[in-house]
């Protein structure tokens, strides 16, 4: 058994080992000298072979016969036409070529306002269970986990935004925000839709049932040190089971428009106090160099790492939002990869620090008296907890709409300019106070996850609900993030082979296999305990 787990930890370095090679290269190509704009080469004549009908522009693959225009693949530009067979053509002034950009660009203010969003949408209540998960293989081998996270949430964001922006290149159009409706316009196929609908819900209840569990946890720490002069306390269900229906009634009144404030408060609190908690934190680290390179609590390394690593794959997981931030920063191909890089650079960095800060003994999370730690706790899983509801009540509302759409028979005129909608319907799909979502969806999304962590916890509250944790980091992030969009990009890659990709094909196959495999380990390893 124990060398079957050091060949399990060998393919988890060997896979590290060649996504750092493939990085080398993307990078090394992406901030590399591109092509001149489109300026350059105006009157230039070209050859074009035609790729997509239009009415007003047709989209091209260009070879030039100018020696100017030297292309470093295959490119795709918008070419206006005066007759539809009229070749060979002209490259008019409107046309877009990439162009060259300097480093200020590739880190401006917009560039590091989405690596922001993508740090505000991972950094959540799940580095709340990271310090417990990092005793077994210690901080040292931890340092390795956040690696290897950090590597493989790259290359899972790097394809989905290479499938946004390809997507977007092909058709001019803007790519739904929905990870479900961007992977039904890119397969083209119900299934895949539904499939990642499956999973997403999936997910975020494993997620949810965690941050209700542990919100029930800190609820009755507080209640006990607040009701301290009378001896009384709640009991972690019941906190568990308020604060449930604290999230579910702002849920359920408020408007898109103001969860959307809420949130973002919840993120501005959650990040003050993490700094807050944080500085201070690391400075009061017992022994630095010891705590790094403190042995293990756990027998086996190579079996403490696999049992650690799906809880921290789960939590810095944020591609729900790549299709958002492609969108904010235009399709522009290299601000996107430094945003990515960068969004994804900066959870690690604050999740290994919180964790060694509090493993040496800088932060103590028994410490119900600091303020800055409640405002933490309270934040994070506020926060986590509001997002996982109206994820899940938005699949939910996705899912019934679908079923009342194809019971009530509505359907759309296929006639010109104009469409007929069962009015019955939109009265009952229409939410009360200008909510965003039914209430029927927001109190399913929060009864069964409120359900099943109060069933496997039986009222102890023990660490017990990490285990949701590293279930979804086991089984639904891989799939969700790894195989799911290695499918979209390769079909992709096969309809349009006239646009220039992101990343090497090689990574595709990288972290399709290793998702499969890391799935695999993780599956044996459950079958094994259980047996």
């Amino acid at each position: 058994m124990k060398s079957y787990s050091h060949c399990r930890l060998y393919f988890i370095v060997s896979v590290c080992a060649s996504t750092l090679n493939y990085y080398h290269s993307l990078f090394a190509s992406s901030f590399a000298p591109t092509r001149r704009a489109a300026g350059a080469f105006v009157g230039k004549r070209v050859n074009a072979s035609l790729l997509k009908d239009d009415v007003s522009t047709q989209r091209f693959q260009i070879e030039s016969s100018s020696s100017d225009f030297v292309p470093d693949t295959m490119t795709s530009v918008d070419l206006s036409f005066s007759e539809k067979d009229q070749l060979p053509i002209y490259i008019s002034s409107s046309s877009t070529v990439p162009t060259q950009q300097n480093s200020s660009e590739l880190f401006s203010p917009a560039v590091l306002s989405a690596a922001l969003l993508i740090t505000g949408n991972t950094v959540g209540a799940s580095c709340l269970a990271l310090p417990n998960a990092a005793l077994g293989p210690g901080i040292a081998a931890t340092g390795a986990i956040f690696i290897f996270a950090f590597l493989v949430h790259l290359l899972s964001g790097l394809t989905l935004a290479e499938i946004a922006i390809k997507q977007h290149e092909n058709s001019g159009d803007d790519i739904p925000s929905s990870f479900k409706a961007f992977a039904d316009a890119t397969m083209e196929n119900p299934l895949a839709g539904n499939t990642v609908s499956f999973l997403s819900m999936f997910t975020n209840v494993c997620v949810l049932v965690f941050n209700l569990m542990r919100a029930g946890v800190t609820g009755s720490s507080l209640s006990e040190s607040a009701l301290s002069f009378s001896g009384a306390h709640i009991d972690p269900s019941t906190a568990s089971i308020g604060f449930a229906a604290i999230v579910t009634s702002i849920a359920v009144t408020q408007s898109g428009e103001r969860l959307a404030s809420i949130a973002s408060g919840a993120v501005a609190v959650l990040f003050a106090s993490f700094a807050a908690i944080l500085i201070p934190g690391l400075a009061n680290v017992r022994d630095p160099v010891g705590t790094f390179f403190a042995t293990q609590t756990a027998d086996d390394l190579s079996s403490a790492m696999l049992h650690a690593a799906p809880i921290f794959v789960q939590a810095a997981v944020y591609q729900n939002i790549v299709p958002s931030v492609t969108k904010i920063l235009s399709y522009d191909r290299q601000k996107v990869i430094s945003a990515i890089f960068l969004g994804s650079l900066l959870p690690s960095l604050m999740y290994f620090s919180w964790t060694y800060a509090v493993i040496g003994g800088g932060i103590d999370l028994d410490a119900i008296d600091n303020p800055f730690l409640i405002a933490f706790s309270v934040a994070a899983l506020y926060g986590s907890a509001l997002g996982c509801v109206m994820s899940i009540a938005e699949e939910l509302d996705e899912w019934s709409n679908a079923l009342i759409s194809k019971n009530d028979g509505i359907k759309e005129s296929k006639e010109a300019g104009e469409e007929t909608v069962v009015a019955s319907a939109i009265a009952h799909l229409e939410d009360p106070a200008g909510s965003t979502f039914s209430w029927q969806s927001v109190s399913l999304a929060v009864s069964v996850p409120l359900a099943a962590g109060l069933i496997v916890t039986s009222g102890g509250h023990d660490d017990v609900a990490v285990l949701f944790l590293g279930v979804a980091g086991a089984y639904g992030a891989p799939l969700l993030y790894g195989a799911i969009p290695v499918a979209m990009a390769w079909s992709q890659r096969e309809k349009m082979p006239y646009i220039q990709n992101l990343i090497p094909t090689a990574s595709l196959g990288v972290i399709g296999v290793g998702s499969m495999a890391f799935i695999w380990q993780e599956l044996s390893n459950a079958l094994g305990q259980v047996s």
